[in-house]
């Protein structure tokens, strides 16, 4: 399978684009984003809040268009009660969703998906296979891999057209390596240091920590404090191929299923028979 993503990523999505949850802003011309479009917005800071004037708005934002394209993702992906959104069933769509936002931000040629993407360390989301959806272990282990051939010298352009499972294979590796390894009590992230930010980012995806204020460097300039505990989490999840994480999220997908009284309220109000009787009395 090529490591290639179709080419909506960074042109007008293909497909129906499922909805987001917990959209700030909500337009007349359709936009959903995170972030408003116009009218200026005040920045958060440990120190000095930074007003950003409406006349400054779109400059700002393209100024900082990965910021923003990441914050736009990480809403689209908020965890529900510890588990994925469920929103996406596959990264095309999600990609065609960012493009979306993108051109509503008016930030078009100052980002693109795919950059995005390799900055924040997360080229799994280019991959059209359902099995590498955010959150995913193939995901983690597929971005752990990309980012090992990496730092042993491979340019990105040669990474991106191995077959996803030779990429995937090298992350499996690292990651049993470094469980086999004596962590140096130095690293806080037991040698996942280099892994941090696509730990962080699948972490936020699965359902361990909500980072998407945490990371929000659009409205504000730092995590003011909040504890980065997702990574750590999600290192541990990896060990023993991955069996913890896949539990996790078996779960979730269990929890997610409607009970028997919702199926059966369900089946009741598709078939309206209230309504019916009514109709029928009138007669």
């Amino acid at each position: 399978m090529s490591n290639r993503e179709g080419n909506g990523a960074d042109g007008p999505p293909a497909s129906r684009i499922a909805h987001s949850r917990r959209a700030r802003e909500i337009r007349k011309d359709g936009c959903i984003t995170r972030y408003p479009t116009q009218g200026g917005f005040t920045r958060d800071s440990r120190y000095a809040a930074q007003e950003i004037a409406p006349q400054d708005h779109t400059r700002f934002l393209r100024a900082n268009a990965e910021s923003a394209l990441f914050g736009e993702l990480l809403t689209l992906l908020r965890p529900k009660r510890g588990c994925p959104s469920g929103y996406f069933q596959d990264n095309a769509t999600l990609r065609g969703e960012l493009w979306k936002r993108i051109q509503c931000l008016k930030i078009d040629g100052y980002v693109s998906v795919n950059g995005m993407a390799i900055t924040h360390k997360i080229p799994s989301l280019l991959i059209d296979d359902t099995k590498y959806l955010p959150g995913s272990a193939r995901a983690i282990l597929y971005d752990i891999g990309f980012e090992t051939l990496s730092l042993h010298g491979r340019d990105i352009g040669t990474i991106q057209r191995k077959p996803v499972a030779r990429v995937e294979a090298a992350g499996r590796a690292a990651v049993r390596q470094i469980l086999a390894g004596k962590p140096d009590a130095r690293d806080p992230y037991r040698g996942f240091t280099d892994y941090f930010k696509a730990l962080q980012f699948h972490a936020h995806a699965n359902g361990m920590q909500d980072a998407t204020d945490m990371l929000d460097r659009i409205t504000r300039d730092d995590s003011f404090g909040h504890p980065v505990t997702g990574p750590l989490e999600a290192a541990d999840f990896l060990a023993n191929d991955a069996s913890t994480l896949n539990t996790h999220l078996r779960r979730c997908r269990e929890a997610a299923k409607p009970s028997r009284w919702q199926r059966f309220v369900g089946t009741v109000f598709k078939y309206r028979p209230i309504p019916l009787l009514l109709r029928l009395l009138q007669r």
